[in-house]
């Protein structure tokens, strides 16, 4: 039986999880005085509305126990996929690779597959996403594997954030940039490059920094957005989600959405507000 496994960076919902029996490693959020497990003890609301409130939060990889116990509920004949969150933010990935030698020491037999997405939050999710849909559908464990294989290059990221207090409080931008950008009302267009976080534009309010997203994202798929499902994500700011769904939709025919929050682990880092588009370029 084919399994799949991702981690809780892929900010796929409750009923995705269920409804494509994946088995997610949660990762850790930590507040100063207690550690939660993302999406079981902790919600991005209840996230968002503490750093409203002054709260800052730090975040840990999924544990290479927390793997294990995964890797140790299939059988033997199983053939396991774990979709990894990027290694470029996370050491996430490690841990599972330490877990499948912990498993095969004591003697498990099943196969296990270990891809880095490159990816993190929604992309991540459309990546696991799409490979599930694959799944559900029959394609074998080889098939699957060069599926995902052939999805990472292709995965795209593009956020804005609405306070550059939280990047700073991350230690992703200085203090200094934080206040001016402030002050400027800048807005960031940031994506994921090689895995690893990277600054394209900056805008100037809010509303353009949600149109530039659309635009971005005509001219980085030549507007060919049909036939695929486009993920937006947003930090407790429905709205705006909304708002970005309807650019889209208007602007390149996009017909398939999946909105959802950005969870706590990437949250914590873009702080509330954050905006996310998550989709895939077209094959060359």
């Amino acid at each position: 039986m084919i399994r799949l496994v991702t981690d809780s960076a892929s900010d796929l919902s409750y009923d995705l999880i269920a409804e494509y029996n994946l088995s997610v490693a949660p990762l850790l959020v930590h507040d100063d005085e207690h550690q939660y497990r993302d999406a079981v003890d902790i919600q991005p609301k209840t996230v968002y509305d503490r750093m409203r409130g002054g709260q800052s939060f730090k975040t840990s990889q999924a544990t290479p126990e927390s793997f294990l116990e995964i890797f140790k509920s299939f059988s033997d004949e199983d053939e396991v996929l774990y979709l990894a969150f990027s290694s470029g933010l996370s050491g996430t990935y490690n841990s599972g690779l330490i877990a499948r030698d912990l498993y095969k020491e004591e003697g498990g037999k099943a196969r296990i597959e270990i891809l880095d997405t490159q990816a993190a939050s929604g992309a991540f999710g459309l990546i696991v996403y799409e490979v599930a849909k694959r799944a559900k559908a029959g394609t074998d464990f080889e098939g699957l594997l060069a599926y995902a294989q052939s999805l990472i290059p292709r995965s795209e990221h593009l956020f804005t954030v609405d306070d550059l207090e939280y990047l700073f409080r991350g230690g992703r931008l200085s203090r200094s940039s934080a206040l001016i950008g402030g002050l400027l009302n800048i807005k960031p267009i940031l994506t994921v490059a090689e895995g690893k976080l990277t600054p394209l534009e900056k805008t100037r309010g809010r509303l353009k920094s949600i149109k530039r997203i659309s635009e971005l994202m005509g001219e980085r798929t030549g507007g060919n957005l049909k036939g695929q499902t486009v993920f937006i994500y947003h930090g407790d700011d429905l709205e705006a989600a909304h708002k970005l769904q309807e650019l889209i939709r208007e602007a390149y025919g996009a017909e398939s959405f999946i909105i959802g929050e950005v969870g706590a682990v990437i949250g914590a880092h873009t702080g509330p507000g954050v905006l996310a588009a998550f989709y895939l370029k077209p094959v060359e």
